[in-house]
């Protein structure tokens, strides 16, 4: 394991707040969550809630909507939800790994092929600047423990990779 590694804090660490283009994300996700539902992959979850928590940010109002990445690497990002409610707040976190994005590099001599027209993660994450090091105050109670967390720490385990 990295000496220090968090995955809140780090040197490194670069969170990326969607501001502008919310209901772009909301419509990814809706649509992911359509192929989890149809093919029932959501039962198979350790915690099969997480998919409805998601579920509420994809059809919350976009004003209401906070919604951080972190790039992992490789793909993988770290998303972290906030919906704004009437009578409070829901938040979540969960692990993306961006398959259109790999998908777009597999089929680069495809130019015409679907998946160089929808929207991924990935595009959204490098549309906009760094927003944060660390993610807001408010949001550090889903810190450890969080949805991911073990993912995130298997992730930053230099034991894992290669050279």
């Amino acid at each position: 394991m990295r000496e220090n590694a968090s995955l809140f804090e780090t040197e490194t660490t670069v969170w990326k707040e969607i501001v502008d283009r919310k209901k772009e994300f909301q419509e990814m996700l809706r649509l992911l969550l359509h192929f989890d539902e149809r093919s029932g992959r959501f039962r198979e979850y350790s915690e099969p809630e997480l998919h409805f928590m998601r579920k509420s940010a994809a059809v919350a109002d976009a004003g209401g909507l906070r919604v951080y990445l972190r790039d992992l690497g490789a793909r993988i990002y770290y998303v972290v939800l906030e919906v704004q409610l009437g009578g409070g707040r829901l938040s979540t976190a969960y692990v993306h790994e961006d398959g259109i994005s790999l998908e777009r590099a597999n089929r680069c001599e495809e130019p015409e092929h679907p998946v160089h027209h929808v929207t991924c993660l990935t595009d959204l994450y490098t549309a906009g600047p760094a927003t944060a090091r660390v993610l807001p105050e408010d949001l550090y109670e889903i810190g450890p423990g969080a949805p991911g967390d073990m993912a995130i720490e298997l992730m930053l385990d230099d034991s894992l990779f290669v050279d």
